[in-house]
């Protein structure tokens, strides 16, 4: 047996120099991928206080660092067609006081980890599609079969180069007379791929 190891010794060193390897890979590929898991933005969009167009919309930064909110888009989509606008401005009703701070007046600007932020009511979401459009004529649900509204949130993170953002559906079901707000899918969609983020920047080119 000693004999053995003393002529293949060379053999086994190595083979326990490549397992060791192996193992060293395999611990630096699960700690890549976790630190890339941490380090990734994550912004939730979803529904709060209550199921109605009343309810409103809330956007939150779940990611480790700030983000810097550049835009904001909704979209309305039904079979029959897709409008858009952004509402990263605030529109102010009539009679209310023009802030004297402009960041009051804007929902663009830096949100910090763990900070969230209402965006308005489902309803006022809708009617700001609708001014943006006329050809929605008013935008009244029950003339759309399978209304869906879209949100967007465009951002920048970190040192990355490119936007980053999110996007979440929801579905409008009329119960009683009653349009409810429902969310679609389980969680809000990451724009994380290089090719959806060229699409994101196209998009506040344009």
């Amino acid at each position: 047996m000693l004999e053995w190891l003393a002529t293949h010794g060379s053999i086994i060193s190595a083979a326990a120099n490549i397992g060791m390897l192996l193992v060293w890979l395999v611990y630096l590929g699960t700690f890549l991928r976790q630190y890339r898991r941490q380090t990734q933005p994550k912004i939730v969009i979803n529904k709060a206080v209550g199921r109605d167009l009343s309810a409103a919309c809330f956007i939150s930064n779940m990611s480790s660092e700030p983000i810097y909110i550049e835009a904001i888009q909704v979209g309305f989509e039904s079979r029959s067609g897709k409008w858009d606008t952004f509402v990263t401005d605030m529109v102010l009703r009539d009679g209310d006081e023009v802030p004297p701070d402009p960041r009051q007046r804007t929902r663009q600007g830096p949100m910090r980890s763990g900070d969230y932020m209402p965006i308005g009511n489902f309803s006022e979401l809708l009617d700001r599609v609708a001014q943006a459009n006329r050809d929605l004529h008013g935008l009244d649900l029950a003339d759309h079969e399978e209304p869906v509204l879209l949100v967007r949130i465009f951002a920048d993170y970190a040192s990355e180069d490119l936007v980053v953002g999110a996007e979440r559906p929801f579905h409008f079901e009329n119960r009683d007379g009653t349009w409810i707000v429902r969310t679609m899918g389980e969680f809000t969609r990451q724009i994380r791929s290089r090719r959806q983020r060229l699409w994101a920047q196209r998009q506040l080119r344009d």
